[in-house]
């Protein structure tokens, strides 16, 4: 059971499931980390308008931040912050908002839009083999076996 213990578990003296859960501190405080926004929709209702919607992960964006597209690594500015109610001057973590850039940039749905200082890095670098195909023969080397 999730809400008592189990007589199957006679060894385990810690709480159970439910208990556990709710003594778990959570980090109430995301507009502290750096400002983080996964692109949920382009918003694009006619040709004057351009904006990136989704719901703020962390920390805060107002107007005039430098920002970065983090896949792309393409610097802009924000020139508005547009939440479902009209124009505020500052969103924050949990909010969903739709922002307008300064400039034209190729975002899609699932880009991340960072601060342009503090942009993500990937943990893992990945690297692959490349293999090219073409028509002519490659140039053939000796193969020591």
């Amino acid at each position: 059971m999730f809400s008592s213990r189990s007589p199957r578990t006679p060894w385990f003296d810690g709480p159970h499931l439910l208990q556990h859960l709710e003594h778990i501190e959570v980090d109430e405080d995301r507009r502290a980390a750096p400002f983080r926004m996964p692109v949920q929709w382009v918003n694009r209702p006619h040709l004057d308008f351009r904006g990136f919607a989704g719901s703020i992960a962390s920390g805060a964006v107002k107007p005039g931040d430098a920002v970065v597209v983090a896949s792309s690594g393409r610097l802009t500015k924000i020139a508005r912050s547009c939440p479902p109610t009209g124009d505020v001057d500052e969103a924050g973590a949990g909010e969903a908002v739709t922002l307008v850039l300064a400039d034209e940039v190729d975002i899609a749905r699932g880009d991340v839009i960072t601060p342009s200082r503090q942009r993500p890095e990937s943990p893992i670098p990945i690297h692959r083999p490349c293999h090219l195909m073409s028509e002519e023969k490659a140039a053939s080397r000796p193969v020591r076996t």
